[in-house]
Protein backbone atom coordinates (compact mmCIF):
# COMPACT_ATOMS: atom_id res chain seq x y z
CA UNK A 1 0.00 0.00 0.00
CA UNK A 2 1.30 3.34 -1.28
CA UNK A 3 -1.12 5.35 -0.11
CA UNK A 4 -1.27 7.06 3.58
CA UNK A 5 -4.06 5.63 5.77
CA UNK A 6 -5.46 8.02 8.02
CA UNK A 7 -8.39 8.36 9.84
CA UNK A 8 -11.55 9.75 8.89
CA UNK A 9 -15.03 11.35 10.42
CA UNK A 10 -18.10 12.25 8.65
CA UNK A 11 -21.45 13.40 10.74
CA UNK A 12 -24.29 11.78 8.34
CA UNK A 13 -28.09 12.45 9.98
CA UNK A 14 -27.02 13.42 13.33
CA UNK A 15 -24.60 9.96 13.34
CA UNK A 16 -21.12 10.12 14.33
CA UNK A 17 -19.38 7.84 11.85
CA UNK A 18 -15.72 7.22 12.50
CA UNK A 19 -13.12 5.26 10.28
CA UNK A 20 -9.55 4.66 12.41
CA UNK A 21 -7.80 2.53 9.99
CA UNK A 22 -4.26 4.22 11.27
CA UNK A 23 -5.24 2.09 14.86
CA UNK A 24 -3.70 -0.60 16.43
CA UNK A 25 -6.60 -2.65 15.80
CA UNK A 26 -8.44 -1.01 12.87
CA UNK A 27 -12.14 0.04 13.71
CA UNK A 28 -15.34 2.10 12.50
CA UNK A 29 -16.85 2.87 15.29
CA UNK A 30 -20.09 5.15 14.82
CA UNK A 31 -22.21 7.33 17.88
CA UNK A 32 -25.34 9.53 17.98
CA UNK A 33 -24.02 12.47 18.42
CA UNK A 34 -27.76 14.77 19.53
CA UNK A 35 -27.85 11.89 22.20
CA UNK A 36 -24.52 12.39 23.74
CA UNK A 37 -23.81 15.86 23.43
CA UNK A 38 -22.35 15.51 27.13
CA UNK A 39 -19.84 13.32 26.52
CA UNK A 40 -15.87 13.61 25.66
CA UNK A 41 -13.55 12.14 23.59
CA UNK A 42 -9.89 12.07 25.02
CA UNK A 43 -6.86 10.51 24.64
CA UNK A 44 -5.65 8.78 27.65
CA UNK A 45 -2.29 6.75 28.08
CA UNK A 46 -3.33 2.82 27.52
CA UNK A 47 -4.02 0.72 31.01
CA UNK A 48 -1.65 -2.09 30.18
CA UNK A 49 1.26 -1.64 28.25
CA UNK A 50 2.83 1.30 25.98
CA UNK A 51 0.73 3.50 23.69
CA UNK A 52 -2.52 5.68 23.66
CA UNK A 53 -6.49 4.93 23.49
CA UNK A 54 -8.70 7.18 22.05
CA UNK A 55 -11.73 6.95 24.48
CA UNK A 56 -15.44 8.14 24.74
CA UNK A 57 -16.16 9.85 28.36
CA UNK A 58 -20.40 10.44 29.49
CA UNK A 59 -20.69 12.36 32.14
CA UNK A 60 -21.86 9.53 34.46
CA UNK A 61 -17.99 8.69 33.95
CA UNK A 62 -18.46 5.71 31.95
CA UNK A 63 -15.19 5.20 29.80
CA UNK A 64 -15.70 3.38 26.16
CA UNK A 65 -12.37 2.58 24.65
CA UNK A 66 -12.51 3.51 20.91
CA UNK A 67 -9.19 2.68 19.73
CA UNK A 68 -6.10 2.04 20.67
CA UNK A 69 -2.58 3.72 19.09
CA UNK A 70 1.31 3.19 19.46
CA UNK A 71 1.75 6.82 19.67
CA UNK A 72 0.19 10.08 21.23
CA UNK A 73 0.57 12.04 17.67
CA UNK A 74 -1.96 9.32 16.01
CA UNK A 75 -3.96 9.30 18.60
CA UNK A 76 -4.22 13.17 18.96
CA UNK A 77 -4.76 13.39 15.22
CA UNK A 78 -7.75 11.14 14.99
CA UNK A 79 -9.33 13.23 18.19
CA UNK A 80 -8.60 16.25 15.46
CA UNK A 81 -10.17 14.39 12.92
CA UNK A 82 -13.54 13.86 14.85
CA UNK A 83 -13.35 17.12 16.43
CA UNK A 84 -13.18 18.93 12.77
CA UNK A 85 -16.15 16.60 11.31
CA UNK A 86 -18.24 17.96 14.12
CA UNK A 87 -17.79 21.58 13.75
CA UNK A 88 -18.82 20.80 10.09
CA UNK A 89 -21.99 19.18 11.18
CA UNK A 90 -23.10 21.59 13.24
CA UNK A 91 -26.68 21.95 11.62
CA UNK A 92 -27.00 18.43 11.04
CA UNK A 93 -26.75 17.89 14.96
CA UNK A 94 -30.27 16.80 16.23
CA UNK A 95 -31.34 16.83 19.51
CA UNK A 96 -35.09 15.97 19.58
CA UNK A 97 -35.62 19.92 21.92
CA UNK A 98 -37.08 22.39 19.62
CA UNK A 99 -38.25 20.46 16.60
CA UNK A 100 -42.03 19.81 18.01
CA UNK A 101 -41.10 16.26 19.67
CA UNK A 102 -41.45 15.54 22.77
CA UNK A 103 -38.39 16.22 25.08
CA UNK A 104 -37.24 13.16 26.98
CA UNK A 105 -34.33 13.13 29.91
CA UNK A 106 -30.78 12.66 28.62
CA UNK A 107 -29.66 9.13 28.39
CA UNK A 108 -25.74 9.35 29.43
CA UNK A 109 -25.46 5.72 29.07
CA UNK A 110 -22.79 4.52 26.59
CA UNK A 111 -24.00 4.75 22.92
CA UNK A 112 -22.67 1.35 22.11
CA UNK A 113 -24.20 -0.73 25.21
CA UNK A 114 -27.83 1.52 25.02
CA UNK A 115 -30.52 -0.85 23.11
CA UNK A 116 -32.69 0.92 20.95
CA UNK A 117 -33.33 -2.03 18.46
CA UNK A 118 -36.50 -4.04 17.31
CA UNK A 119 -36.40 -5.96 20.57
CA UNK A 120 -38.06 -2.99 22.43
CA UNK A 121 -40.76 -3.68 20.24
CA UNK A 122 -41.42 -7.15 20.88
CA UNK A 123 -41.22 -6.09 24.82
CA UNK A 124 -43.30 -3.14 24.20
CA UNK A 125 -46.44 -5.07 22.45
CA UNK A 126 -46.02 -8.85 23.50
CA UNK A 127 -44.04 -9.15 27.14
CA UNK A 128 -45.61 -6.03 28.94
CA UNK A 129 -49.53 -7.54 28.06
CA UNK A 130 -48.50 -10.73 29.25
CA UNK A 131 -47.05 -9.50 32.28
CA UNK A 132 -50.25 -7.99 32.95
CA UNK A 133 -52.28 -10.85 32.51
CA UNK A 134 -50.61 -13.40 33.96
CA UNK A 135 -50.02 -11.21 36.93
CA UNK A 136 -54.18 -11.04 37.26
CA UNK A 137 -54.38 -14.82 36.70
CA UNK A 138 -51.99 -15.04 40.19
CA UNK A 139 -53.71 -12.48 41.56
CA UNK A 140 -57.04 -14.40 41.10
CA UNK A 141 -55.67 -17.71 41.88
CA UNK A 142 -54.49 -16.32 45.48
CA UNK A 143 -58.01 -14.33 45.98
CA UNK A 144 -59.64 -17.48 45.29
CA UNK A 145 -57.27 -19.65 47.59
CA UNK A 146 -57.86 -16.97 50.79
CA UNK A 147 -61.51 -17.12 49.89
CA UNK A 148 -61.71 -21.07 50.36
CA UNK A 149 -59.48 -21.23 53.31
CA UNK A 150 -61.96 -18.35 55.24
CA UNK A 151 -65.03 -20.68 54.56
CA UNK A 152 -63.65 -23.69 55.12
CA UNK A 153 -62.60 -22.24 58.52
CA UNK A 154 -65.97 -20.43 59.83
CA UNK A 155 -68.03 -23.24 58.54
CA UNK A 156 -65.70 -25.72 59.90
CA UNK A 157 -67.51 -26.15 63.67
CA UNK A 158 -70.41 -26.64 61.44
CA UNK A 159 -69.69 -29.82 59.20
CA UNK A 160 -69.62 -32.12 62.66
CA UNK A 161 -73.47 -32.21 62.20
CA UNK A 162 -76.75 -30.30 62.10
CA UNK A 163 -76.40 -28.47 66.04
CA UNK A 164 -80.24 -30.08 66.77
CA UNK A 165 -79.18 -33.72 66.47
CA UNK A 166 -78.03 -34.96 70.32
CA UNK A 167 -75.72 -37.27 69.27
CA UNK A 168 -73.60 -34.22 68.31
CA UNK A 169 -73.38 -32.87 71.65
CA UNK A 170 -71.91 -36.22 73.05
CA UNK A 171 -70.12 -36.87 70.36
CA UNK A 172 -67.00 -36.80 72.64
CA UNK A 173 -68.27 -37.09 75.62
CA UNK A 174 -67.58 -41.02 77.42
CA UNK A 175 -70.93 -43.10 77.29
CA UNK A 176 -72.68 -45.93 78.70
CA UNK A 177 -72.65 -49.47 76.67
CA UNK A 178 -76.62 -49.58 77.38
CA UNK A 179 -76.77 -45.95 75.64
CA UNK A 180 -74.30 -47.02 72.90
CA UNK A 181 -76.91 -50.13 72.06
CA UNK A 182 -80.18 -48.46 72.69
CA UNK A 183 -78.36 -45.70 70.02
CA UNK A 184 -78.88 -42.46 72.63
Amino acid sequence: MSEKIIPTAKVVDGILILSLPDATFPVVWQMEVGQSKSSALEVRPAEHGDGFTLVLKTPRQDVLEIAQYDSKEHAVRALITVSAAMEKAQGQIRTGHGTGQRSQPYDYSVPALRDEGQGNKVVKFVFKPLGYIVGALLLFAVLLLLTSSLIGIISGPMTGGSPSSPSSSTQNAPMSAEDFLEGR
